[in-house]
């Protein structure tokens, strides 16, 4: 190893990013509204010593580490988002040895781990050889549609070599295969009316259940895995009249563009098929991710399967998901995703991390940015 003597991963340390994980969390940043979140991370960047810290304009945050090299980069990067609301109550609870409340883990015990990385790579006797930009990103989360990483992605460009997404939770778990999706609002639209006076009239809803089921009869391919999920249905006015519109919200994901995009076709003819029948049927995208994959024998794939067992992890998995690092990932530049604790609850009131954890998560983290240094 380059460096004569890593960071040490001490309890101040772990402390301090778990007391700073809190005080995140307690800021809200729904996707498209990250503004308040990305103001404080700013701050944040700046007080802890990163250089060229700025905001673009869509509230994506960039830093970087102090280096003398012009050479390509290394990004570490955490989403700012969180599917919860601003009428949400974020009130945090400790027990246990876990923090418990929405959003603790995803993202914000990933966005304090970033001024963490600051911290103790300021222990090592040398400053990195590859420049390191540090950013937190927007819109990760359901229908942001990875707007924040594409941004990302497009404004540092050649001067970037690969990208090391964090995530709050799932510790152990290599991210190396990006999961596709496409994501579809379907309208059902139709002439309504009163359920007595007006009985025989096509009904919205009718027509959207029958096109549904059609859809579910559908069987997506085992392998490569795709998925087909009917998210949210509603529709209608009251129980006693004849539905003049309805819609609902299709989830189709797969670890395989072309299954991806051939499961698609299938749905299209479905709903082809039924439009005008009972219904207008209108079809529109409201999401997309690309999907893509790094090999297992990658360098960077070793070198973050070794990190984790440098840091003690016991159990370590190559798996598929759909994170920030889709983008890169699409574009053949080499990425990865990491979790930084364990813990559960993900995307609920009770959402938790295992405090003990992110004394792993954070061992890891410095032994994999110091192999991606040399990469």
């Amino acid at each position: 190893m380059k460096k004569q003597s890593l960071s040490k991963i001490t309890d101040e340390i772990c402390n301090r990013v778990l007391e700073l994980a809190c005080e995140i969390q307690q800021i809200p940043a729904p996707s498209f509204d990250e503004g308040q979140r990305a103001d404080f991370m700013e701050g944040l960047f700046r007080e802890t010593g990163f250089e060229d810290v700025w905001q673009d304009d869509i509230h994506n945050v960039f830093a970087k580490y102090p280096t003398k090299s012009n050479s390509p980069g290394i990004v570490v990067s955490a989403h700012l988002d969180t599917v919860f609301s601003r009428e949400v109550d974020m009130t945090l609870r400790k027990t246990g040895g876990k923090i418990i409340g929405p959003g603790i883990g995803d993202n914000s015990v990933a966005l304090a781990s970033l001024i963490g990385l600051k911290w103790l790579i300021d222990q090592w006797p040398e400053r990195p050889d590859r420049p390191l930009y540090i950013v937190a990103n927007v819109c990760e989360e359901g229908v942001g549609n990875l707007t924040g990483m594409k941004k990302v992605v497009e404004t540092l460009g050649d001067r970037v070599v690969a990208y090391i997404v964090l995530e709050g939770l799932r510790l152990g778990e290599i991210v190396n295969i990006a999961v596709g999706s496409e994501r579809y609002r379907l309208v059902a639209k139709s002439k309504g009316g009163h359920s007595w006076l007006d009985y025989g009239n096509d009904s919205a809803i009718h027509a959207l259940v029958k096109l549904t089921s059609e859809l579910l009869d559908l069987k997506p391919p085992v392998r490569p895995k795709t998925t087909f999920n009917i998210g949210r249905i509603e529709g209608g006015i009251s129980i006693n009249t004849i539905a003049g519109e309805a819609q609902c919200l299709l989830d189709i994901r797969s670890e395989n563009s072309e299954a991806l995009n051939e499961y698609v076709c299938h749905v299209t003819d479905v709903i082809k098929a039924h439009n005008g029948r009972e219904a207008e049927i209108i079809m529109e995208k409201i999401g997309s991710r690309p999907a893509g994959n790094l090999s297992q024998e990658h360098h960077l794939i070793k070198a973050a399967k070794k990190a984790l067992t440098l840091a003690g992890c016991p159990e370590i998995s190559c798996t598929a998901s759909s994170t920030d690092a889709n983008i890169p990932l699409s574009q053949g530049i080499p990425a990865l995703s990491i979790g930084m604790t364990h813990g559960g609850n993900m995307h609920t009131m009770n959402e938790y991390i295992e405090t003990a954890s992110l004394t792993v998560g954070l061992e890891q983290l410095i032994h994999l940015v110091d192999y991606a240094d040399r990469i």
